[in-house]
């Protein structure tokens, strides 16, 4: 099996941390729920870059998702795509979740286009 890129374990490791740190949604249940394992072993490993992973999977779960799991998921992206950027999450970031819940989350192009506004740096 081909060496993992470094962005896709810290993508996995930021979806477990934010699993951990939201409490009444489970990494567990979201798991058998959504396929995200299936996600990780299909879609995921294909993606050549962080921002195409995480454009991915915008489009593959936060349409789909209760909206717990929406807050938890979208927490996490952020997060993921701060530390992409070489930062943590910052006090402006909390407009970006706001904005990410706004858009329609199965079009790939607004999605790129919320990456665009918040976190352009990230290839």
């Amino acid at each position: 099996m081909p060496r993992q890129p470094q962005f896709f374990i810290e993508f996995k490791q930021t979806i477990e941390f934010a699993f951990n740190q939201v409490a009444g949604v489970s990494h567990r249940d979201f798991n058998r729920l959504y396929d995200y394992d299936d996600f990780l072993e299909g879609e995921a490993v294909h993606c050549r870059t962080a921002r195409e992973l995480a454009i991915v999977f915008a489009v593959r779960f936060l349409g789909a998702v209760n909206p717990a799991y929406l807050r938890t998921l979208s927490f996490a992206l952020v997060r993921f795509l701060a530390r992409q950027s070489g930062r943590g999450v910052e006090e402006a970031d909390h407009q970006a979740i706001k904005d990410l819940a706004e858009i329609e989350h199965e079009d790939p192009k607004q999605i790129e286009l919320w990456i665009d506004a918040y976190f352009r740096d990230v290839l």
